[in-house]
């Protein structure tokens, strides 16, 4: 992973012409659940949450946890997601999953672009004592036709930031040594000024919208595979690259190097950005750092030092979406820590238990989020719905 680690903390600047270039325990009680009924998120088929019944609060209805019972799928384990379908005026999706051993995984095996939206896809390891550590091996491309980029083979936590037009994938996990979290938003262009997506090919990893095009068209001929995934890889289509829809002319002639995309990617962070009380930083990304993307934060907390403060009193232009998330391999829904969170003018205070994913809408003040006590290592992980630059986060305290 020399790659990554030479791109730590690299400040990159991306215009908008450039982008058209790319075109259990702590548990909540069950009684306070109720299921979700397999809605489908507009992110993930099948990836429900569970939300809080009517208990006399305003903002309840915005904090989502899993299912007491988590479903499988080819893909791995489904843990929840939010989104414009179980949302009213939700305009951003959000799902999360985990991938299981050992892989190789079913993947996404064309490549695709969305010019109506944004994707921010993170993958993150669960590793205790290494938050960077991915805990499995992925190759993954971005760009098609005479710029497609392949990338050496990633090994450490990441979150790649796709804006509207780019073209990205494919993607394969070869190895899976422990289970590793998926991240999966997606933003229509322009944060919330038009609705979000409804499910639908092209609008979630494994869909594809027509991306391996006739021969001929952009270089990126091939077969389409109208589903986006082909079954699980044998170890010689691993091993020649037909795992792919991409030819294997067209792999060997991808640069390897001199990458046009490789700011897309943000693993770590350089020492500009000082680390947080309690805390390490996995990915940050802004608008200053890629345009036209949203401000994205992921910060891997320890149980040390405990209490304290994850998010100051702070308002958002857009909707965002945070997901409080546990790391233990066999319960992700098990966060290990107990969170405060105050929602609203109001302060209403809500007590986080378990692994959440919460809602925030536009213009709705949030926080202070205080981590009261933790037994375990968490993820936290916070995405605001729009091109908003840092100094428009702020502390209203």
């Amino acid at each position: 992973m020399d790659f990554l680690d030479r791109n730590l903390g690299r400040r990159q600047f991306i215009s908008a012409s450039s982008v058209a270039l790319g075109a259990g325990m702590l548990m909540k009680s069950a009684k306070l659940m109720a299921a979700a009924g397999g809605v489908s998120t507009g992110g993930l088929p099948g990836v429900s949450a569970v939300g809080l019944k009517d208990d006399g609060t305003k903002y309840g209805k915005y904090i989502f946890y899993p299912p007491e019972e988590l479903s499988k799928s080819e893909r791995g384990t489904n843990v929840f997601g939010i989104g414009s379908s179980n949302i009213e005026g939700c305009k951003m999706n959000a799902s999360v999953l985990r991938f299981d051993p050992p892989g190789p995984m079913p993947a996404h095996m064309s490549p695709e672009k969305h010019e109506d939206k944004i994707e921010v896809l993170s993958y993150l390891g669960n590793n205790p004592d290494d938050p960077m550590d991915l805990g499995a091996d992925m190759d993954f491309f971005l760009g098609r036709g005479i710029n497609l980029e392949k990338y050496p083979t990633a090994s450490r936590s990441m979150s790649i930031s796709v804006p509207a037009g780019q073209w990205h994938w494919p993607w394969l996990l070869k190895t899976i040594r422990v289970p590793i979290t998926f991240v999966f938003i997606n933003i229509p262009k322009g944060g919330s000024s038009s609705q979000g997506d409804s499910p639908g090919a092209g609008g979630m990893p494994g869909g594809d919208p027509g991306a391996g095009g006739p021969p001929g068209a952009g270089g990126q001929g091939g077969p389409v595979n109208a589903g986006g995934m082909q079954g699980t890889p044998t170890a010689a289509q691993i091993a020649d690259g037909t795992w792919s829809t991409l030819t294997k002319e067209q792999i060997a002639n991808a640069r390897t190097s001199g990458y046009i995309y490789s700011h897309l990617l943000r693993s770590g962070v350089g020492l500009e950005r000082k680390q947080p009380k309690g805390g390490q930083w996995i990915a940050y990304n802004d608008p200053d750092i890629i345009a036209e993307t949203p401000l994205v934060r992921i910060i891997r907390y320890r149980p040390e030092e405990a209490p304290y403060s994850i998010i100051n009193s702070q308002t958002h232009e857009y909707e965002s979406i945070m997901i409080f998330h546990g790391i233990d391999h066999d319960d992700p829904r098990y966060l290990g820590a107990e969170i405060e969170l105050s929602i609203g003018p109001e302060k209403e205070k809500h007590t986080i238990k378990e692994s959440a994913i919460i809602y925030i809408p536009a213009n709705t003040v949030h926080g202070p989020f205080t981590v009261k006590k933790s037994q375990k290592p968490f993820l936290f992980f916070e995405c605001v719905g729009g091109p908003e630059h840092p100094g428009a986060v702020y502390n209203n305290e």
